[in-house]
């Protein structure tokens, strides 16, 4: 029973740790998405300043390709980072159904126990019953 308890504090450290680097990826997630809707609003206002400049559109476009690059570079790093979050939710998935079954058996070893000692209980009762019993006959 020492070691099962043991297995079970370990596995729900792993179970810890698998959702700590779950949470993290979900950070990094987040964190793309709000550069990305950065880079949409700056080429918004960039797009504002150079139409208001006579020499706008070439300089625009330059920054546009800079832009281009940049979008491909976060949807490539966004498509990894979700790849990695579909990976990590099984990790945890799978952490936390064998934290379960090592809990279960915990809990059935524990319920096994308590039946043995019900039934030594429940002998010695009988036994103690049994010699009253004789005692009152003699």
């Amino acid at each position: 029973m020492k070691s099962l308890k043991t297995l079970v504090r370990v596995q729900k450290w792993n179970v810890d740790k698998e959702r700590r680097h779950l949470s993290k990826l979900l950070a990094r997630q987040h964190e793309l998405q709000a550069l990305g809707d950065e880079l949409e609003r700056s080429v918004i206002e960039e797009q504002d300043h150079a139409s208001q400049m006579e020499s706008g559109g070439q300089i625009f476009a330059a920054y546009a390709q800079s832009v281009l690059l940049a979008r491909q570079k976060l949807a490539g790093e966004l498509n990894e980072i979700q790849d990695d979050l579909k990976i990590a939710q099984e990790a945890v998935a799978a952490s936390f159904r064998k934290l379960k079954k090592y809990e279960l058996i915990e809990e059935e070893i524990r319920l096994q126990e308590r039946l043995e000692q019900k039934h030594k209980d429940q002998a010695a009762f009988d036994e103690l019953a049994g010699v009253r019993a004789f005692r009152k006959k003699t």
